[in-house]
């Protein structure tokens, strides 16, 4: 009998240390997992240049010259508005123009809201001409080549909608998407200007449209659109599209999926044979 206690005592200890090393390596394991999956965004987010947002919330009630960098006259207003309180409305006429860092690429997205009888524009390029060129019109979202204005795809009228512009002037093209749709093709820049410096926004034909949270990114690697700095992380969230445009839902995600693999992990072990 003592001998095979001896024979046992050691198999024993040896099995404890190995499931003792087995959930050290758990503990690593889930404890690492939170923290990527929580700061992932904010790793991206710090590899760009310059951003900014404007949802209106700090301009005063009125024309946007001369608020946070605008120009021009159109008009920031309380009744119509995508998120907050505020939004910039333009009637017929009016027109406004934001300078920005010179950006060889970059994105910008921003939502819109038309009815059945307005038109909101939009147009962005160097000191020659316009890089892109694309109008909301009455539920018809259209482009500009160069030569005409094609449609590219329709939209609900009286309701807010997402646009987002994304060019790359070293090839030098631009695309775009409307909502959660699929991207344009790449197309040719309209003028020989290969960057972009300024916003342009304006409604030259009827009606009175909206625009509201208008984001803008310069980017180094235009085949990732993130925003720069830990403080406009609501704008990549935005840009991300579904449920990562909440900081809860990736909270969330930080918890959820490191929780799941750690459960899983253990339904694994118990059910190995002993």
């Amino acid at each position: 009998m003592r001998k095979i206690g001896l024979d046992t005592t050691p198999y024993k200890i040896v099995k404890l240390h190995i499931v003792n090393n087995s959930l050290l390596s758990m503990k690593k394991i889930f404890t690492l997992s939170i923290i990527l999956f929580l700061f992932l965004p904010f790793y991206f987010v710090l590899a760009f240049d310059y951003s900014f947002k404007d949802n209106f919330e700090t301009f005063d009630i009125g024309s946007i010259a001369d608020q946070n960098g605008w120009t021009g006259n159109c008009v920031v207003e309380n009744s119509i508005f995508n998120s907050g309180t505020k939004a910039i409305s333009l009637s017929f006429g009016n027109s406004c123009l934001k300078y920005f860092d010179t950006a060889i690429s970059g994105n910008i997205f921003l939502y819109f809201n038309t009815d059945d009888n307005s038109v909101v524009s939009f147009s962005g390029g160097g000191d020659d001409d316009d890089i892109f060129y694309i109008d909301a019109n009455a539920g018809s979202l259209n482009y500009f080549n160069g030569h005409d204005f094609l449609a590219f795809s329709t939209y609900s009228v009286n309701q807010w909608h997402k646009l987002i512009i994304e060019w790359d002037g070293a090839i030098p093209h631009y695309r775009f998407k409307l909502d959660n749709g699929s991207f344009s093709d790449w197309f040719a820049v309209i003028t020989s200007d290969n960057n972009a410096k300024y916003l342009q926004i304006f409604n030259g034909v009827s009606g009175t449209s909206y625009v509201d949270d208008i984001n803008y990114t310069e980017v180094s690697n235009n085949n990732v659109i993130i925003p720069t700095t830990t403080a406009n992380v609501s704008s990549m969230l935005g840009y991300a599209g579904g449920i990562f445009q909440d900081l809860n839902n990736w909270i969330i995600i930080a918890i959820a999926v490191p929780v799941a693999f750690y459960v899983v992990s253990k339904i694994i072990e118990t059910a190995k044979p002993k």
